[in-house]
C-alpha cells in the first residue's frame, strides 16, 4: 500500500513514473516493446488486473485505455490481448485514440497523484494549473464484492469533451460513471469483468458502467461477445443522488462522503432484478466548494485527498459545479 505525489515532464515520464511507483509495490510492469506504450498487471489480487495504454509517440496526449483478461506478449499492442473488453482503440495516431476509451493529458509539466493498495491503482493528474485547475483521472482495481461471483476487476479512463467557444463541458466519463449513457459515450465508459451472472452465457465476460436501461447488450468485446451494463457508480444511483449536494467544511467538521457502488440490474425478467455487486475501495464522492484540489482531511483517523471530478463550476452550463472525490491516503 502507498501514495505518491510529484510532478511528471510529460506523458512518458508520468507513465514512467508511474511504472517505477508500482513495480516497487508488487506490481509487474509488462514491459511492451512498441512505442508509446505500457502494461501493468496484478496477479495477486482478488481478480486479475490486466491494463494497458497507449499514446501518440508524436503527438503525446490521448492516452488509450485498455482491459484484457490475459496477456499474450511484450511484442502485442494494448487492445489485442486476450479477452479485451473492446474499450479502447486500437491505434496508435492521437486524433483516432480519442475516438475510445481514454485520458486527455498534456505532454507538458502535470502534478500527479498516485494511491495503490494490492488490489487498485488510483491515478489522479493536474492537467492545467488554472485558475481553474483541471484534474483528469485513471485506474484499475478490483470491487470490494458483494457476492461469490467471478469477477471483480474494474478499469476507467477519463473522457470530457466541450464546446471550444466557451469552454463548457457537454459530456463525459469519470470515474466507474453511472451517468454518462447513450450511444455516442459507450465507447468511453468503465469496464467490469464479471461472468455468469442472471441472464448470462458463458462467452459474456465484460460489463459497462452505464446509465440507460432501454438495451440488454452495450456492443461487443473484441472476440465477438455481448457485453452487459452495471449501474449505480460516482454519479449516478441513490448515494450519489441523495448524499452529494451537502458541501464538506473542516472548519465545522462535516465531510459528508458516499461510496461509489455498483448495481447488476437484469432487465429480461419481468419485474427487473437488480443484484449489488459491490463498491470502488477507498475512493468516495464529496461536495468540495470549500477546498483546493489536492487538500487533504482527516475523517475518523484516516487522510483524505480530495478533487474536483473535473473542476469546480465557474458559473452554470454542464461544468461539474463542485463535485469531487476523496481518495484514501495510505503512506
Amino acid at each position: 500500500m502507498a501514495f505518491e505525489q510529484g510532478t511528471a515532464s510529460g506523458v512518458s515520464d508520468l507513465f514512467d513514473k508511474l511504472s517505477t511507483f508500482l513495480v516497487a509495490n508488487g506490481w509487474t510492469d509488462r514491459a511492451l516493446t512498441t512505442a508509446g506504450t505500457k502494461g501493468f498487471a496484478r496477479t495477486a489480487a482478488t481478480d486479475p488486473i490486466e491494463v494497458q495504454f497507449r499514446w501518440d509517440t508524436g503527438t503525446p496526449a490521448n492516452v488509450g485505455v485498455y482491459h484484457s483478461l490475459g496477456f499474450v506478449g511484450v511484442g502485442t499492442a494494448p487492445g489485442s490481448h486476450t479477452d479485451d473488453s473492446g474499450q479502447g482503440v486500437i491505434s496508435g495516431t492521437n486524433a483516432t485514440l480519442a475516438t475510445g476509451r481514454h485520458v486527455a493529458l498534456v505532454n507538458s509539466t502535470m502534478r500527479y497523484w498516485f494511491f495503490e493498495e494490492d488490489y487498485y491503482c488510483h491515478v489522479c493528474v493536474e492537467v492545467n494549473v488554472g485558475p481553474p485547475s483541471q484534474i483528469v483521472s485513471f485506474g484499475m482495481g478490483n470491487l470490494v464484492k458483494l457476492g461469490t461471483y467471478t469477477g471483480g476487476a474494474y478499469c476507467y479512463g477519463f473522457k470530457r469533451s466541450g464546446v471550444a467557444s466557451t469552454g463548457i463541458m457537454i459530456d463525459g466519463s469519470i470515474l466507474l460513471d453511472g451517468l454518462a449513457s447513450g450511444t455516442a459515450m459507450t465507447p468511453f465508459v468503465a469496464t467490469l469483468h464479471a461472468e455468469l451472472l442472471a441472464g448470462q452465457t458463458a462467452a459474456e465476460e465484460w460489463y459497462l458502467v452505464w446509465a440507460d436501461s432501454t438495451a440488454a447488450f452495450q456492443g461487443t468485446d473484441r472476440a465477438g461477445d455481448d457485453r452487459h451494463f452495471v449501474q449505480g457508480g460516482f454519479r449516478g444511483g441513490l448515494p450519489a443522488r441523495f448524499f452529494a449536494r451537502p458541501s464538506a467544511q473542516a472548519v465545522a467538521g462535516l465531510i459528508p462522503m458516499y461510496s461509489i457502488p455498483l448495481y447488476y440490474r437484469n432487465i429480461v425478467p419481468s419485474p427487473t432484478h437488480v443484484y449489488p455487486l459491490g463498491h470502488m475501495p477507498d475512493v468516495f464522492g464529496v461536495n468540495i466548494e470549500w477546498f483546493n484540489p489536492g487538500d487533504e482531511v482527516d475523517v475518523g483517523g484516516q487522510t483524505y485527498v480530495l478533487f474536483p471530478s473535473w473542476r469546480n463550476n465557474l458559473g452554470g452550463g454542464n461544468e461539474t459545479r463542485f463535485q469531487g472525490m476523496a481518495y484514501r491516503k495510505i503512506p
